[in-house]
C-alpha cells in the first residue's frame, strides 16, 4: 500500500545514501547495442537472461563464470559474501511491465484501500491489529505445530483467548469503572 500511497513518494530521500562496499551495476561496462557487459576487471559477462523481469521492470541479466570469478584480484569488491557466492550477476533496468491484476476481487481491495477512506481506516490497522500479533509471538505462537484446518484454527483461537483473558486481568479493574 505504501509504494501506491503518493504521501510516502519522498520517503527514501530521508534515508542517508548508501556506501555501497561492492561494485555497482554502474561500475560495468554495459553495451546495449551488443548485448555485453564488462566487469570492473575487464572480464567479459556471460549474458544469462535478455528478457528478465524483476520486481515488475525489464532488465538484462549477466552473469560471470566460474572460471573468470575464481581467480579474479577484484572478488573482494566484486561481491558481498566472496567465501560463498561463487560468481558475480549484474541486472541492467530498462522499463517497467504492466502489471495486471489477474484476481477482481485483488483489484477491488486495490481500489478500496488506495482510497481516502481506505487509507485512514487501514492506518489504524497499526494501532489495532498489529500489536495482537506481537504479543501472540510473545506467547509462543512463532509457527504452529498441529495440522490441518480445524486443527490450527482451534489452535490460533486458543492463543487470542489467551490474549484477551490477559486483557482483562491487565486492565479489567478499569473497565469496570
Amino acid at each position: 500500500m505504501r509504494k501506491r500511497d503518493p504521501r510516502y513518494a519522498k520517503a527514501n530521500a530521508h534515508k542517508p545514501a548508501s556506501q555501497a562496499k561492492t561494485f555497482l551495476p554502474k561500475d560495468f561496462l554495459f553495451d546495449p547495442e551488443q548485448r555485453s557487459c564488462l566487469c570492473p576487471a575487464k572480464q567479459q559477462l556471460k549474458l544469462n537472461s535478455a528478457n528478465a523481469i524483476i520486481n515488475g521492470r525489464k532488465a538484462i541479466v549477466f552473469t560471470g563464470t566460474a572460471a573468470t570469478c575464481a581467480g579474479c584480484s577484484q572478488r573482494e569488491q566484486c561481491l558481498r559474501k566472496p567465501e560463498v557466492t561463487p560468481v558475480r550477476q549484474v541486472a541492467f533496468f530498462h522499463g517497467s511491465v504492466e502489471t495486471k491484476l489477474p484476481n477482481p476481487h485483488c483489484r477491488a481491495m486495490r481500489e478500496k484501500i488506495d482510497s481516502r477512506k481506505g487509507r485512514t481506516i487501514y492506518a489504524q490497522r497499526m494501532g489495532l491489529i498489529e500489536p495482537v500479533f506481537g504479543h501472540v509471538q510473545q506467547r509462543g505462537l512463532r509457527r504452529f505445530t498441529l495440522r490441518g484446518k480445524t486443527k490450527v484454527d482451534t489452535q490460533w483461537k486458543l492463543f487470542c483467548i489467551v490474549h484477551n483473558v490477559a486483557k482483562l486481568q491487565r486492565f479489567g479493574n478499569l473497565m469496570a469503572t
